[in-house]
Order: C-alpha cells, then sequence, then structure tokens
C-alpha cells in the first residue's frame, strides 16, 4: 500500500521493479515527482497516475499486436508461401 509521499525504493518495491528503473522513468519525464532538495518524493496520486496510462499504453500495444496477427491470417496461404515455393522450384 502507497503512503501519500513515497520514496523510490519504495515505489520500486510497490511495482516490483529495481530503484534504478523508477529513477530514470523520472529523469526521462514520464514519472512525475516531487523534488526536495536532493531527495524525490512520488505522492500517490502521480504513481497511480503513471500506473493507468503504463496499463492504457500496454492495453493499445496488446491490441494493436493482436490486430496485426488477425491481419496476417487473412492473407491467402498461397500468397503468404509464393516466395518459398518459386524459390524451390528454382533450385531444381
Amino acid at each position: 500500500m502507497l503512503r501519500e509521499r513515497n520514496t523510490i525504493r519504495m515505489i520500486a518495491e510497490h511495482w516490483l521493479v529495481s530503484p534504478r528503473t523508477v529513477s530514470r522513468l523520472i529523469h526521462s519525464g514520464e514519472l512525475d515527482c516531487l523534488r526536495i532538495g536532493g531527495t524525490f518524493r512520488i505522492t500517490r496520486e502521480q504513481a497511480e497516475s503513471f500506473e493507468a496510462k503504463a496499463s492504457t499504453v500496454a492495453q493499445l500495444k496488446a491490441e494493436r499486436d493482436h490486430s496485426r496477427a488477425f491481419s496476417a491470417s487473412l492473407i491467402d496461404p498461397f500468397e503468404r508461401g509464393r516466395g518459398i515455393g518459386s524459390k524451390l522450384l528454382r533450385e531444381k
């Protein structure tokens, strides 16, 4: 369970990733945080916002990959194998 303000290590433990991964997300601008002196604090809202964005992106990628696989299955199998068959004929 996240607290109101969390350290990089606390977020890393919650997400089951390394603290370095969380630091990279902060430095790349993907994860918002509060910088207090030389330390970073991530609020619960910032962590939840990142989780929502990350799960949406993952869902969109999965849907895209599924639609690509479906589109590839619609290709005529003879068209798909044309290159292989003609190559075998030329080798004889």
